[in-house]
């Protein structure tokens, strides 16, 4: 389609590797922020469990959550959540239990939530590795320290540092980091047969 199916703003194909896909250039598009929101607290990101992609939707649309942060602020939405469709009190307490427990977390999550292009599971666990697991070191990585680590590349590694120069996913850190408790504790990893 030329125009996006969601909030009608024009379409690009974008070539990557010889695959050819669509994608909205609207930033602010509804259905890329709630799918960044799905990714965000996927099993492998920050893993709030039982909050299904139709559950954030409704949450989005109530405007409960506007940024990820809002995610671990729901206390005083009470009302207005256990009011709408297919919710009530129990509803209400899991989800609030279930982002307690997913605020407890590690950098290798955190920075696999952000949703930086190109960096999977894999890539955040090795570059939280590399940095001993300190969250400070990791948002300051350059491009030529990403490039070093194995597995990172050229492009990953300009995502990466364009990401963190971004005032707004700054601010969107920043806030996370007031109400994320890190487990920043790091084991070397020995040699197994020494």
């Amino acid at each position: 389609p030329e125009l996006c199916p969601v909030c009608g703003h024009e379409t690009v194909v974008k070539n990557e590797n010889g695959i050819e896909t669509v994608h909205c250039v609207n930033e602010e598009c509804p259905a890329k922020r709630i799918k960044s929101f799905t990714h965000f607290v996927g099993r492998n990101a920050m893993n709030v469990e039982g909050l299904s992609e139709a559950t954030l939707e409704k949450l989005v649309d109530e405007a409960i959550i506007k940024a990820p942060v809002d995610l671990f602020r729901m206390e005083g939405c009470r009302e207005r959540i256990v009011s709408m469709e297919g919710f009530g009190d129990k509803s209400f307490e899991n989800l609030l239990a279930a982002a307690e427990k997913a605020s407890h977390t590690t950098p290798d999550r955190l920075l696999y939530a952000l949703g930086i292009p190109n960096i999977g599971v894999a890539n955040a666990k090795m570059i939280a590795r590399s940095c001993k697991n300190n969250w400070e070191r990791i948002m300051s990585l350059t491009e030529e320290e990403l490039i070093g680590i194995e597995g990172i590349g050229d492009i990953m590694a300009k995502a990466y540092v364009d990401f963190f120069a971004k005032a707004d996913n700054m601010k969107i850190v920043e806030d996370l980091l007031e109400v994320l408790t890190i487990d920043e504790s790091f084991e070397e990893a020995g040699d197994v047969l020494a």
